[in-house]
């Protein structure tokens, strides 16, 4: 057997199934903290129609949702890549690379970056931040003048640590970058005010990433996009895999284009109050939680993996960091407020216990 596996398999947050039955627990009874979900999407007339696509192929150029999606950023369709979710896109750039590239990311951050490279064969190099887990924009760019790596990945805001990077932050860090510079802003409608990054997929080298999965709820649907020059959006077609966005996805897209501002504003506002209770609530207990700009947050404990799997046991999912490097921090995305509760009072019962 010739075949072989450069990289470990995926670590992500999210229910593992097999693992909850073997606790005794039915899977949709877990409350699942770990995902960087918004728990105040999706709405039945968002998907309500979606489905109805299911039984046909979506059209090979996906021209409606491009079309759709440049509307909304006010770049052309030809400016426009659509995938089956920002991580698609991720192993499709890595796939571009040239023999024996580099791709240079700063961590901690989203693993799919350097699992991608890896599977693709380059170099990777990872740019680490101090002990404040807020990237350095100075750091950053020095990094890639001195390496010169043919790709570079930020994570804005960052997975798992909720920070963002302002438009002079970025642009400094792009500035440096004569490669292609992917803005991966697949959490970026977690922002109370998010600046508007369209612009720099103007540069001949800017990839701006968006998601539909997290702040829009449509994780298991699975739709993101791209944004970039049309040279880089013709390279990216050229590498996709056939009809990689199902129908669905592409209908259940179209919707969240469709929402009112109301009803967005009005569900951010649901996600930050849900947010700062937990941490009110966190904090009242002596638990420290670590400044965030969106609806996710880390928070220290001795020991993330034991937590883990004591909460799991009483039917509540949190994102043991380890797989980041940081083992002391479990990370919490906002749920309502009942969750929260909860969340709290197991915690402080399992702290209790010893």
């Amino acid at each position: 057997m010739r075949l072989s596996a450069r990289a470990s398999a995926p670590v992500h947050g999210g229910i593992d199934h097999q693992e909850v039955r073997s606790l005794g627990l039915d899977p949709a009874s877990v409350v699942d903290f770990s995902s960087n979900l918004n728990p105040f999407f999706p709405s039945s007339k968002l998907l309500s129609g979606a489905c109805a696509g299911a039984g046909e192929y979506p059209d090979a150029q996906y021209s409606e949702l491009r079309g759709v999606i440049a509307a909304v950023h006010g770049v052309s369709p030809d400016c426009v890549f659509a995938g089956n979710g920002v991580s698609e896109i991720v192993h499709i750039l890595c796939r571009c690379l040239p023999v024996g590239g580099s791709v240079l990311i700063p961590v901690p951050t989203f693993s799919e970056y350097e699992r991608a490279a890896v599977i693709c064969g380059a170099r990777t190099i990872l740019c680490r931040t101090d002990d404040t887990l807020r990237f350095d924009p100075a750091f950053i760019a020095s990094e890639i003048r001195r390496e010169s790596p043919d790709l570079v990945f930020l994570c804005n805001p960052n997975n798992p640590t909720g920070l963002y990077l302002s438009r002079p932050e970025v642009e400094e860090i792009a500035s440096a970058a004569d490669s292609v510079f992917v803005i991966d802003e697949s959490y970026a409608d977690f922002v109370q005010n998010p600046w508007d990054s369209a612009p720099l997929a103007g540069s001949g080298n800017v990839v701006i990433l968006r998601s539909l999965a997290k702040f829009y709820g449509l994780a298991g649907i699975r739709v993101g996009y791209a944004i970039s020059n049309p040279h880089v959006i013709s390279v990216l077609n050229a590498a996709r895999p056939p009809w990689n966005v199902n129908s669905v996805a592409c209908r259940a897209a179209r919707a969240v284009f469709e929402l009112s501002p109301s009803a967005l504003f009005e569900s951010k506002s649901r996600l930050f109050a849900a947010r700062d209770f937990l941490v009110d609530a966190l904090a009242a207990t002596g638990k420290p939680c670590l400044p965030t700009d969106t609806g996710f947050f880390l928070v220290k404990t001795p020991d993330a993996r034991l937590l883990r799997d004591g909460l799991l046991k009483k039917g509540l999912a949190v994102r043991d960091c380890s797989s980041f490097g940081l083992a002391s921090h479990i990370r919490l995305s906002a749920r309502p407020q009942k969750d929260c509760e909860r969340l709290v009072k197991e915690w402080t019962e399992i702290d209790r216990e010893g």
